[in-house]
């Protein structure tokens, strides 16, 4: 293996690792919220807030950590993005000061634009077929449970701070859907890999 496979491998080793790390302590949090949606009716409005919070938490880490595999494996050529694209993937917007002096921003992308965009390039990066499923009811109700968390981290009124059942139930239905397409999303790439190294072993051995 030449020193350019083994950075490229040391690098999605580090992703993973950090992925994996991270889902890990989210889905605590998740849990944890969850039990106590599950207690008596004040608290539950409580934990049901929690929840949702812990919920986006986990999702927009993943989308994160997504983007900055594909944006640290762009450095071997991997990929093929454009500038612009690295420029996304990094979270960066670039505008001039009033000295005429270029500045770097922290560029903000809405959150179903992202998701879209971190699967296709975490998918080129790791040249992978995984296209997000977003045609069925359950694309729809995580669009409905983004909504709410958009109402509840900004609340007008005391009955944005609600959530219903029919709410749980987007939120339960969106969480399933993400959480589903980054498994069918992982699962595929460890599939190449397993075929990668069975196809070494054998050559290997002929």
């Amino acid at each position: 293996m030449t020193k350019r496979a083994d950075r490229i491998v040391q690098t999605i080793i580090e992703e993973f690792t950090n992925i994996e790390t991270m889902e890990k302590i989210l889905h605590e949090d998740i849990f944890h919220s969850l039990g106590g949606a599950k207690e008596d009716e004040e608290i539950n409005e409580i934990a049901a807030r929690a929840l949702l919070r812990a919920t986006f938490a986990y999702i927009e880490a993943m989308v994160y950590c997504l983007k900055s595999m594909a944006l640290r494996l762009s450095a071997f050529d991997i990929g093929k993005f454009t500038p612009a694209e690295k420029a996304i993937l990094a979270e960066n917007a670039y505008e001039l000061d009033d000295k005429g002096r270029v500045k770097t921003q922290v560029k903000y992308i809405p959150l179903l634009k992202n998701i879209r965009f971190a699967f296709d390039a975490g998918g080129r990066a790791l040249a992978l077929q995984h296209k997000l499923d977003v045609g069925n009811t359950r694309w729809e109700s995580f669009q409905k449970a983004l909504a709410i968390r958009n109402r509840i981290t900004h609340p007008k009124t005391v009955a944005d701070l609600h959530i219903s059942e029919k709410d749980s139930k987007y939120l339960e239905d969106g969480l399933e859907w993400f959480v589903d397409n980054l498994t069918a999303f992982r699962s595929e790439f460890w599939r190449r890999v397993d075929f990668i190294v069975e196809k070494k072993n054998k050559t290997a051995d002929s």
